[in-house]
């Protein structure tokens, strides 16, 4: 049947994407034990798995930019930029853990908008998958938040980022109407995080695999717990979800603009900086009431 033929197709995509992420799947909970994977290790742990993952087939397709489509229709630049954005993405979902149900939250979101636009287009395997990643981590939430009684550590955080990553990667090659610019603009709030990180830490001539405080759940948590007075865990609970309803609300508005209506060749990108500049002023917002 049609049902077992989708269900057997996932399950290959499945098998290839837990291949893929075997070196970070490897690599993140040695850390969580021992402490003594440096974060270099780490990145460069990340990158083999986009580089795994490139020849498996999961690579950045048309981002709607003519001279840079071609660019990706080169092998070696097309392989350069998977790696670089599988890393990124990876290491993202781990700078935003640090809150409990963050990860999670957000994570759960976009697997559930990947899944219900890979439903609206007909590739129901890829629409199997995201629901049962999303429903998977509904139950991991629940035990997540609000008490942290159980944690994603390194090795779920970066392999959640990588799972994400794949998929966004399958879900475009497999139809032509959802783009890699249409995916960064449900990514754009860990996209956001990994590039805010990096240009403050070139601003401040820091090492960019230094560990810092300055990320938005960051000063979220700041606010509630140093400006409202709030106890440890109930800061935490509280900016963890109030951050989790905001990114979903705002990486669903964008979705549904981008359904709805017909956008000329581009526009994706305005949408996602669009997203980018909320996120960064409600951040200044933040740090100005922090101090």
């Amino acid at each position: 049947s049609m049902l077992y033929a989708q269900a057997h197709e996932a399950s290959f995509l499945v098998g290839m994407i837990i291949l893929g992420s075997l070196p970070v799947f490897a690599t993140g909970p040695v850390e969580d034990i021992t402490k003594a994977v440096s974060p270099l290790r780490r990145l460069i742990a990340s990158g083999l798995s986009g580089g795994i993952g490139w020849f498996l087939g999961f690579q950045i397709g048309t981002v709607e930019i003519g001279f840079i489509d071609i660019w990706l229709g080169s092998a070696p630049i097309s392989l350069f930029v998977t790696i670089i954005v599988v890393a990124a993405l990876a290491n993202a979902m781990n700078m935003i853990d640090g809150l409990n149900g963050l990860s999670a939250g957000y994570a759960i979101t976009a697997f559930t908008i990947f899944g219900v636009m890979a439903s609206i287009y007909g590739v129901l395997d890829i629409a199997l998958i995201c629901f049962v990643f999303a429903a998977a981590l509904l139950g991991f939430f629940c035990f997540n938040w609000p008490l942290g009684k159980i944690f994603l550590g390194d090795g779920g955080a970066y392999f959640l980022g990588v799972c994400l990553a794949f998929v966004a990667m399958a879900l475009a090659a497999a139809t032509p109407d959802i783009t890699q610019a249409f995916t960064l603009v449900i990514l754009a709030y860990p996209a956001w995080e990994v590039s805010h990180s990096m240009a403050r830490r070139l601003l401040q001539r820091t090492a960019l695999t230094a560990p810092d405080h300055d990320h938005l759940h960051a000063r979220l948590f700041d606010y509630w717990s140093v400006t409202r007075g709030k106890e440890a865990l109930v800061a935490n609970s509280l900016a963890g979800i109030i951050l989790v309803l905001t990114i979903g609300l705002m990486t669903v508005l964008a979705t549904v603009i981008m359904t709805i209506f017909v956008l000329p060749q581009g526009t994706k990108f305005l949408i996602v900086l669009a997203e980018c500049a909320f996120l960064t002023r409600l951040f200044t917002y933040l740090r100005k009431r922090d101090e």
